[in-house]
């Protein structure tokens, strides 16, 4: 309870998001538990970072963000004609449902970087609760959720 506590101060009193919580950033003091290593924290809206989270343990949305392949204004805009020449040649409906929702992304993803937005999720409480629930199945299994690294990453398949 110690550190559901600690998180609750860091969102409700600070407005902030540790982001990389997992069990080696709970260390106990004497008789109590600290959070540490808040070098992944942000303010409530902002995007979060993604350079040194520990994959094991965040959330999905921001593990999409992590994994996925970022891309130039210019590769979006080569993307989306390809897929608006490709959706005029197709006939197949199911098919052209799929081009539909992939060109529907990539405008979105255009419109977000020519608005200086990048596709990163924002900072939110819930990043911390996903990954409190986490380090809680670590505490009473012994196991970590997911396959990881030494560095409290997912393993990659090759490892497995």
């Amino acid at each position: 309870t110690t550190t559901a506590r600690a998180l609750q101060h860091l969102h409700v009193e600070h407005n902030m998001v540790h982001g990389d919580l997992k069990p080696r950033n709970i260390v106990r003091i004497a008789s109590h538990f600290s959070l540490i290593d808040f070098d992944s924290s942000a303010r409530m809206g902002d995007p979060v970072s993604t350079d040194k989270v520990s994959t094991g343990y965040c959330p999905p949305e921001l593990g999409k963000a992590i994994f996925s392949e970022e891309r130039s204004l210019q590769d979006l805009e080569m993307k989306r004609d390809d897929l608006v020449k490709d959706l005029q040649a197709i006939e197949s409906s199911s098919v052209r449902t799929f081009i539909e929702n992939e060109l529907s992304a990539t405008k979105e993803a255009i419109v977000m970087l020519e608005a200086g937005m990048s596709g990163l999720p924002k900072a939110h409480p819930t990043h911390d609760i996903w990954s409190f629930g986490c380090f809680m199945y670590y505490l009473l299994t012994g196991t970590s959720l997911f396959k990881l690294d030494d560095a409290d990453c997912l393993s990659s398949a090759e490892e497995e």
